[in-house]
């Protein structure tokens, strides 16, 4: 089965679970190293002046992934006309 198909049969509770157990594997929130994914908190025109600093980035922590996990679902399920794809 795809990991579609058992989304779409899941309710949405375990929806929920289904999409921050896959986002933490990327972010690795588990491991006693931290995070892989960050924000930047600063606008990326910093780059160009040399002036962000690993100060200037926070790690995914679990309720990060519960927060886009959330808004992936919101879209899921948000009708859109999409006639031009």
């Amino acid at each position: 089965m795809k990991n579609i198909e058992r989304l779409q049969r899941l309710n949405p509770d375990k929806q929920l679970g289904f999409l921050k157990e896959f986002l933490d594997q990327w972010a690795g929130t588990d491991t006693y190293e931290g995070s892989y994914i960050h924000d930047l908190t600063r606008t990326k025109e910093g780059y160009q002046y040399g002036t962000i600093s690993i100060d200037d980035f926070v790690e995914w922590d679990a309720g990060r992934i519960e927060e886009v996990s959330k808004e992936i679902l919101e879209w899921l399920y948000t009708e859109e006309d999409r006639s031009e794809i």
